[in-house]
């Protein structure tokens, strides 16, 4: 038998999922993406002028009093390559991107999500969480937990499904299979939460560029998603469930460890599930921050006349305070507790590690500004 045939050739996959995954595979990087839209925009823009084109849209106008009726006007293209409308394309070039909406909010509240994620104040939380959780329940507390750790950027999908490996090994079940349910919540929840997380600032911050086009006026908080994602969360561990005890984990029930069936316990798995003295130590003091932090955030939203009660200023008269600032309360909300959690665990010994930790997580956050 020669070499080459001992080699297995590759099989040529067919179908319209495959064919989908080839084209885009072969897409440019979003940055060439981008460039190449904005290219296509000037272009348009200078056949549009040229062909004397102009459209009708509806606006919101406002009037003395108070009042405002919607009335539609005519909008004429304007080309941007040549004479003014050249000018105005370089002269907002800087503008276009410091003013884009969700930059700021994205990357402050990042900086204290950041700073709880890399002193590991989150992975720690999320091991706890799942070494408490009763074996029954294991497969929806898996998903659970995988769904709620979108609040920590990717520290679900590093400190997750190793643990959850672990722990479906130590009750005799396939480790496989607690992988994937820990993956899947994790991936499939990342945009659901019991809670706000970094990612709703910046979508509301689109949806109001968005809203804007028709009312200047008009501005989405980042809490216009919170009831959708509480449900979101629980129909996801639910059917995340019952896709993973009726459907996969039989798969896996009878299979040989080689497999991906029940095995033993390595040493290696036995560390994965255990918490060390140095976490213990970082929890209780986060946990103490995070309780006097809410504390404190209490008397700054609930009683009367404090500085985030009430509704916030004009354009915003339709929000509470503490909606308005919520991106600000994230970021301390997660890097106090980060702190104390660092400091504790010995992660932190200066305010250098601190520093250097925001500019890890602004490094990481470099394709999002790119």
């Amino acid at each position: 038998m020669s070499t080459d045939s001992a080699i297995p050739r590759a099989v040529k996959r067919s179908g319209w999922l495959d064919w989908i995954e080839r084209v885009g595979n072969r897409l440019p990087h979003p940055m060439s993406l981008f460039i190449i839209g904005a290219i296509a925009v000037l272009v348009l823009s200078q056949i549009a002028d040229f062909g004397n084109w102009s459209a009708e849209k509806t606006v919101l106008q406002e009037h003395p009093g108070g009042t405002t009726t919607k009335e539609v006007v005519e909008v004429t293209a304007k080309g941007l390559l040549v004479g003014d409308g050249a000018f105005w394309t370089i002269d907002n070039l800087v503008k276009n991107f410091t003013g884009f909406a969700p930059l700021g909010v994205v990357l402050v509240g990042m900086l204290g999500i950041g700073v709880a994620e890399r002193s590991g104040a989150i992975g720690a939380l999320l091991k706890v969480g799942m070494l408490i959780t009763p074996a029954r329940l294991l497969t929806p507390a898996m998903i659970f937990i995988g769904i709620l750790s979108s609040m920590g950027l990717d520290a679900g999908y590093v400190v997750l499904p190793p643990i959850a490996a672990a722990l479906y090994k130590s009750v005799g079940r396939s480790p496989l299979v607690g992988l994937a349910a820990a993956f899947v919540g994790v991936s499939a929840g990342f945009s659901a939460n019991l809670f706000i997380t970094g990612l709703d600032p910046m979508l509301a911050e689109l949806s109001s560029e968005g809203a804007q086009i028709l009312d200047s006026g008009r501005s989405v908080p980042a809490t216009a998603n919170w009831w959708f994602m509480i449900v979101s969360t629980i129909l996801l561990t639910l059917v995340g469930w019952g896709v993973t005890a009726w459907i996969v984990e039989p798969r896996y029930a009878n299979s040989s460890a080689e497999m991906g069936g029940p095995s033993a316990l390595t040493e290696e798995d036995l560390q994965a599930r255990s918490i060390t003295p140095e976490e213990k130590r970082g929890l209780k003091a986060a946990g103490v921050v995070l309780g006097i932090f809410l504390v404190l955030l209490f008397r700054l939203v609930l009683p009367e006349g404090a500085p985030l009660s009430g509704k916030a200023h004009a354009p915003y008269d339709d929000f509470d305070r503490w909606v308005k600032a919520i991106v600000p309360l994230l970021f301390f909300c997660f890097l106090l507790p980060g702190v104390a959690y660092g400091i504790a665990a010995g992660r932190i010994r200066n305010d250098h590690d601190v520093a250097k930790m925001m500019g890890k997580t602004m490094a990481d956050m470099g394709p999002y500004i790119v």
